[in-house]
């Protein structure tokens, strides 16, 4: 292989490399998102357990 060919070659596995860390990098930001969208869906279905049982101790 010529010296210009290994160079080409070095320099579409940089550029790889960058692609993937980016994927990597977005992948853990999208995965923050949802666990932060979870952990309100579990707050609110906490308050609205609270709710539904003040509302049974009232009705008793």
């Amino acid at each position: 292989m010529t010296p210009h060919l290994l160079e080409l070659i070095e320099i579409v596995a940089w550029i790889v490399a960058a692609g993937a860390a980016v994927l990597v990098v977005a992948g853990l930001a999208a995965l923050r998102r949802i666990s932060r969208a979870l952990a309100r869906i579990d707050e609110e279905e906490d308050q609205i357990r609270a709710i539904e049982a003040r509302r049974k101790e009232q009705e008793r």
